[in-house]
């Protein structure tokens, strides 16, 4: 039997990694995140990370990075029958690369980087006045709220061209956001094993 694929969403600071972290110690898994981890990967991380490519540049180092997930890890290790749990996938990249920069010509080709769907998608999304510092790793020009709206859209946007599994996990605490999404992934872990 194939191995589950999941994706853990959400703007900056509100939980992934420490979500991910959590994960680790429930479930067997490859752990992989968006750009890097491949040694491909590792490089186009650092390259976008620099901030001085443009829109189209970008978005082509994204599916580079992706595209390499996919074919040397996700792919190989799900048809190991193995469990792989990525922070990010095909949902943030719609929402950096073509929602928030107004390119919304783009999303067909990032769209075409989203094989293998995730069996679920978690995506944290706090309610307005989360009072965290937010700071975006990538790109500083847009606010919070600029981001967490742009998740919103995104995910509509995914609903209507490739339907699946998106559970969007709203709260004004992280630690909540952290506790739900962990509810959710188990809960589906449990309920995948007995296929």
């Amino acid at each position: 039997m194939p191995g589950m694929f999941i994706a853990i969403e959400g703007p900056d600071r509100v939980g992934k990694s420490t979500l991910w972290s959590g994960l680790a110690n429930v479930i067997d898994s490859q752990f992989v995140r968006e750009p890097g981890g491949t040694l491909i990967g590792e490089q186009i991380r650092d390259i976008v990370l620099r901030g001085n490519a443009c829109t189209e540049t970008e978005i082509l180092l994204f599916l580079a990075d992706r595209a390499e997930h996919v074919n040397g890890v996700i792919n190989p290790w799900i048809t190991l029958g193995k469990h792989v749990v990525t922070d990010r996938y095909d949902l943030s990249t719609i929402v950096y690369n073509c929602i928030l920069k107004n390119r919304y010509d783009l999303i067909d080709l990032a769209m075409s980087f989203s094989d293998p769907v995730p069996d679920l998608t978690v995506c944290l999304l706090p309610e307005e006045g989360f009072t965290r510092d937010y700071m975006n790793e990538l790109d500083t020009r847009f606010t919070f709220k600029q981001v967490r709206d742009a998740y919103i859209e995104g995910i509509d946007l995914i609903q209507e061209l490739s339907p699946r599994n998106i559970v969007p996990i709203v709260t004004k605490k992280p630690v909540k956001a952290q506790e739900e999404a962990m509810r959710v992934i188990i809960n589906f872990y449990n309920h995948f094993k007995w296929k």
